[in-house]
């Protein structure tokens, strides 16, 4: 291609980079282009066949922009954490930019669009990254962005970075939860389908239990970490966040195997969903904390409780043997390794890194951390990761993910110690070998979050995800009923039949009317009115998520499922009625319940 050709071409990508960032891709056509580039359609068809065409060279020519601007700005003293911040800053730019961003278009594209396993721009981005990020890429991942965590992935809390404070995506007053805090928060509002994130002490499980997601730590090696940036670089985990079990099996399946690269890379056989022959949930030793303890105490009772129905044998164990394999992490002189990777940054970087950061860093540094203390630690932990093998042989641990949780201004207040609560139940996994599985314990009561997380040997990946499937079949909803479903109702027997189960009669906030139907047969019909209404006496039902759909299905016009508010404030599904069935219906709102 001669020189007027080639700068006849990058003429018309320039000006469709400029149509892309209008439009998006999905709705720019050729025409588009066309008129933009103010050339004949013979003109552009002789360069380019297809919009996806243009696109991708819109992509490389950025790429290469990208890299120009990179190089340029790397002097030959630059060293690592110089390359590190000046690439980040870059991204940061990409992300903040409101005009002039093709990040709409990139989007719709590749979901549009296969991606090609070779000549891979989005992977050649990132061949000097996470070897993981490369082998999602060639499954057909799509990197949106990088988040904010806890810097160096040092705490539970998702409140210790330079970069400002990660909010919980349930309740912005509450800790989001770390080290992988915007990890977790992006995937929870719906920003990407899955994410990355490390596990050293709970850093992949604490942000999936605060945020209701499914955080999956599979075993030490199954995934490669070449490129992570080390926390303690025997026990890091790259892990995944998930809205679904079946999600993070499949990121799993694409992210494991053994890279020749990566000295702490294991082979593992490829895990199937298999039901341990036993749980072992702990028969003390379960303490909570925080504002919240109470919730989580009784929400821990109701996760008991559906585990003890799951029809597998339950035994309950002696926990303190992996509590004070727990308190080796910080206790002991573990902490040294977070020190021997980190120091030297510290020390080069004055007043970079947080300061409770900085003070959990130096920790490390101690002069009681010998070479006697840390044998000694090490074979006290291999005592107990014999005990382990023999408690949990064909077996799985199940524990609440944490104890409790707190507003972002309560760990300000006392930030160590708070931190340290968080990582009571979590710390041990990591030290012992094992994997685990971090699952909501109940999606559809979100207000105060809390989730469970499954634990087996690192050969038993399997059985958590067995027990995980099994566990979150028994997932239910609170569904409120104010007629013909209600305990002693002709039609209680539609949602017993079901598997639902009683659970209260209450009533609900004082904004609702209530009405007979004039149907056949009679029903009530509820609607929501926060003026003239009143508090109407409604019974809570728990209903299997498994059996919803079931349950839709018998359900007849004008009612319909919406948000029904409680007295208490609580918000729960239940029954509503359309606007268009009160005609010709008798109000009964000042009588307060339905009566056959």
């Amino acid at each position: 291609m001669g020189e007027k050709s080639v700068q006849k071409k990058r003429y018309i990508v320039e000006k469709a980079r400029e149509v892309f960032v209008e439009k998006g891709f999905k709705k720019v056509t050729m025409k588009d282009i066309v008129e933009a580039c103010d050339i004949s359609r013979g003109g552009l068809y002789l360069y380019f066949e297809n919009t996806s065409q243009i696109f991708m060279e819109v992509l490389r020519m950025e790429s290469e922009e990208a890299d120009d601007v990179f190089s340029d700005s790397i002097t030959e003293d630059a060293t690592a954490a110089d390359i590190l911040l000046l690439f980040l800053k870059e991204q940061k730019k990409e992300l903040l930019r409101k005009k002039n961003t093709l990040t709409q278009a990139t989007y719709e594209f590749y979901f549009e669009n296969e991606l090609p396993k070779r000549d891979n721009i989005l992977k050649k981005q990132f061949d000097s990254a996470v070897k993981i990020i490369e082998k999602l890429i060639e499954a057909g991942a799509f990197p949106v962005g990088k988040t904010n965590l806890d810097q160096f992935a040092t705490g539970l809390v998702g409140i210790r970075s330079p970069y400002g404070e990660v909010k919980n995506a349930l309740d912005p007053e509450l800790i989001s939860g770390g080290s992988s805090s915007g990890s977790a928060v992006s995937v929870a509002l719906g920003m990407a389908a899955f994410s990355l994130g490390t596990d050293t002490a709970g850093s992949g499980r604490v942000p999936a239990a605060l945020n209701c997601l499914v955080g999956y730590k599979p075993s030490l090696g199954a995934w490669s970490t070449k490129g992570v940036v080390p926390a303690c670089a025997s026990l890091d985990c790259v892990t995944v966040f998930a809205n679904s079990l079946e999600d993070a099996e499949k990121v799993n399946l694409a992210a494991r195997g053994v890279d020749e690269e990566c000295c702490w890379s294991r082979e593992y056989k490829e895990p199937l969903p298999k039901l341990p022959k036993k749980i072992c949930l702990a028969k003390d030793g379960v303490t909570f904390y925080g504002p919240y303890e109470d919730i989580y105490k009784a929400k821990w009772e109701q996760a008991k409780k559906r585990i003890e129905d799951m029809g597998i044998t339950v035994e309950y164990i002696d926990y303190t043997m992996f509590s004070k394999a727990a308190s080796i992490l910080y206790d002991g002189p573990w902490v040294a390794e977070r020190w021997k990777d980190l120091g030297d940054f510290v020390e080069s970087h004055p007043g970079k890194v947080f300061p409770v950061t900085e003070t959990i860093l130096r920790s490390g540094d101690k002069p009681e951390h010998t070479a006697r203390k840390v044998f000694e630690a090490m074979h006290q932990l291999q005592e107990y990761r014999i005990r382990a093998r023999h408690i949990l042989k064909d077996a799985v641990l199940v524990m609440p993910t944490a104890g409790g949780t707190f507003k972002r201004d309560d760990v300000r207040k006392d930030p160590i110690s708070t931190n340290s609560q968080m990582g009571l139940y979590t710390n041990h996994c990591n030290l012992l070998d094992m994997c685990a599985i971090a699952v909501p314990e109940n999606t559809a009561d979100t207000s105060i979050p809390f989730g469970i997380t499954i634990f087996s040997l690192s050969d038993q990946e399997g059985e958590i995800l067995g027990t995980a499937e099994q566990f979150l079949k028994t997932q239910s909803i609170p569904f409120a009923v104010c007629g013909l479903h209600k305990k002693g109702f002709p039609l209680e027997s539609q949602l017993t039949e079901l598997g639902a189960s009683y659970r209260e009669s209450v009533n609900t906030a004082p904004h609702y009317r209530l009405y007979r139907l004039d149907t056949v047969p009679e029903k009530p019909g509820m609607v929501y009115d926060d003026k003239k209404g009143a508090a109407i006496a409604v019974d809570i039902y728990e209903l299997p998520v498994v059996s919803v759909g079931a349950f839709l299905g018998e359900i007849r016009k004008p009612l319909c499922i919406g948000d029904v508010e409680l007295s208490d404030g609580r918000i729960v599904k239940g029954f509503l009625c359309e606007e268009y069935g009160l005609a010709n219906a008798k109000e009964i709102t000042d009588i307060g319940k339905y009566e056959v």
